[in-house]
């Protein structure tokens, strides 16, 4: 994430041998400091731009898409309810 936007990132593991299975974690990315996350296969995740302008997120993968199921093991925006993307200034 580039240093001068914010990405409010959100991931929850979903892996069953995990001893985290559950667990969701919400922050900010951003925000003055460039930030990289590692995102394990099996923990779900997403990102929703917090502020007014364009933000841009680069995204790698170490696997290919499926082109016959690109959306593969997508979840619904709101898996973990709708208020897991509300901002709460503070």
């Amino acid at each position: 994430m580039p240093p001068h936007e914010r990405l409010l990132v959100v991931l929850t593991d979903q892996r069953d041998d995990s001893p985290s299975k559950g667990v969701t974690m919400r922050f900010v990315m951003g925000g003055g400091k460039s930030r990289l996350v590692y995102i394990p296969r099996g923990v779900a995740h997403g990102g929703a731009n917090v502020w007014q302008n364009p933000a841009f997120n680069y995204y790698f993968v170490n696997q290919q898409f499926s082109l016959e199921k690109p959306d593969e093991g997508r979840l619904p925006w709101d898996f973990l309810g709708a208020d897991v993307w509300d901002i709460a200034k503070g």
